[in-house]
């Protein structure tokens, strides 16, 4: 949960030459984790980027106020996958002073292979434009879900490999700016949860937040490559805000920077890559239309979240032949700068608003593919 105090963030600052001195001493000194805490310790963030070789940005989708783009299944963004849990762990709210929040309960053994959950509608993960990053990031949604702005970081994330890791890092945000002294609580905590391959604990660590960004970075001990996921829970009563996740292995798809000054906010999805280029995605559609006419509404509706996302359309309802197998009267794809990109603009409002014109006069078949890259 962020409120709106961030407009005059940053400010006053220069009069508070200590305050910035102890802050750049808690941003480059790695917090221990509590005692009882075991299977990891904790690392400088910078030496994890430097090990590691990958670092994920969430800046693949439009820029948006929160709650920005909501997603109940599993989404794959910049090299890693991101949910709000996994197979096997059982969640519960957790009350207190700050809030409701998600928690794990014991014993903590992941299904195995491990692998990310799919929630219900309004439940998951939101990814939106967050002030304090000045970039997209993501907000784990609590029990109260999407729609209230008290359930908008109060919940778990999920981060699964593609490779498995000696380690792990995120930046973090915690809490709100609170100039008129109306805050009663202090800061929260995090609490991370690693897991291997076949869903087994490896090691948990828990960390006193502080307000503003915090830099996370925990290893194993005995620098085993043996990370294939790690589950997030908190305690802050601001709520988090996650970005710049560390990924094992050098990045395959490049990155995404920041929409440049230009580029409005929610309007085209601006992409400078750095390396090489990112996966494109489709939609392959096979359609069968009763009422043309009304189908000429839906196209007009649909305008707009294609543009918003950055669609391009490749065949649209062209001359066919089939040779094999049965197919519809219509056949359309489409693509998008990315998976991601491709899967945001199917669960979005504007496109859902179009669909639901063109559901009862037509049959489709449709399928959402990253393209290939090798």
């Amino acid at each position: 949960m962020h409120r709106a105090w961030y407009k005059g963030f940053g400010r006053g600052h220069r009069a508070r030459p200590l305050w910035g001195v102890l802050g750049l001493v808690l941003l480059l000194t790695p917090l221990r984790a509590w005692a009882g805490d075991t299977g990891l310790q904790a690392a400088s963030f910078a030496q994890m980027q430097d090990r590691m070789g990958g670092i994920a940005r969430l800046n693949a989708l439009p820029p948006r106020p929160e709650p920005g783009h909501v997603f109940s299944h599993p989404v794959w963004i910049d090299g890693l996958w991101l949910g709000a849990g996994f197979h096997g762990i059982a969640q519960q709210d957790r009350h207190s002073a700050g809030g409701v929040f998600d928690d794990a309960t014991p014993p903590h053994v992941a299904s195995a292979p491990v692998r990310l959950r799919t929630d219900p509608p309004g439940q998951g993960l939101a990814l939106a434009y967050h002030r304090g990053f000045g970039s997209v990031a993501a907000f784990p949604l609590g029990p109260m879900g999407a729609a209230m702005a008290a359930g908008r970081g109060e919940g778990a994330l999920a981060v699964l490999f593609v490779d498995d890791s000696p380690g792990l890092g995120l930046r973090v945000h915690s809490d709100y700016p609170d100039p008129l002294g109306a805050r009663t609580q202090p800061p929260g905590q995090l609490r991370i949860l690693a897991f291997d391959r076949g869903g087994a604990l490896l090691g948990q660590a828990t960390r006193d937040l502080q307000t503003g960004v915090n830099e996370i970075a925990f290893e194993r001990p005995a620098g085993q490559a043996d990370i294939a996921g790690f589950l997030v829970l908190n305690t802050d009563p601001g709520g988090i805000a996650i970005d710049d996740i560390l990924r094992p292995q050098p990045p395959r798809i490049g990155r995404l920077d920041p929409a440049p000054p230009n580029a409005q906010d929610g309007g085209q999805l601006w992409q400078i890559f750095k390396g090489t280029k990112m996966p494109k995605a489709y939609w392959v559609a096979h359609v069968d239309v009763e009422d043309p006419q009304i189908y000429e509404d839906y196209k007009r509706l649909n305008a707009a979240p294609f543009a918003e996302y950055g669609a391009r359309f490749l065949v649209r309802g062209g001359q066919q032949t089939v040779r094999e197998g049965a197919a519809r009267g219509r056949t359309v794809v489409i693509e998008f700068p990315s998976y991601a990109a491709a899967l945001a603009c199917f669960d979005s409002p504007g496109y859902q608003q179009a669909k639901a014109v063109r559901d009862p006069i037509s049959m489709a078949d449709m399928v959402i593919v990253e393209g290939y890259d090798g």
